[in-house]
């Protein structure tokens, strides 16, 4: 019984500032705020070719409300497939319009 107690009383990495264990999944929160990150970045580039280039501004601006989308549904709670996370965090396909990655 001690030792279940030992295990259980293990501080946590993350909680000790300890990076967490290689292939974890970043916390929800984490997520979030690189998402958060991610969009900004986003709006920010359709805002830089809103005058040279709209089309590049349209694209970026769908690719930021496609991570908003993803980030109010983490928010509620959803479980958001990681395939649609790495999707709308993916720039490249931008870069064959001369865009930032």
């Amino acid at each position: 019984m001690l030792l279940g107690l030992c295990a259980c009383a293990a501080p946590s990495s993350t909680a000790e500032g300890y990076p967490p264990p290689p292939g974890l999944p970043p916390t929800r929160t984490a997520l979030i705020a690189k998402l958060e990150r991610a969009e900004e970045s986003d709006v920010g580039n359709s805002q830089a070719y809103s005058w040279s280039d709209p089309g590049l501004d349209n694209r970026y601006k769908e690719k930021a409300k496609e991570v908003e989308a993803v980030i109010l549904e983490l928010e509620s709670g959803d479980n958001v497939p990681p395939e649609q996370i790495n999707d709308a965090l993916d720039n490249s396909s931008l870069r064959g319009f001369g865009g930032y990655p």
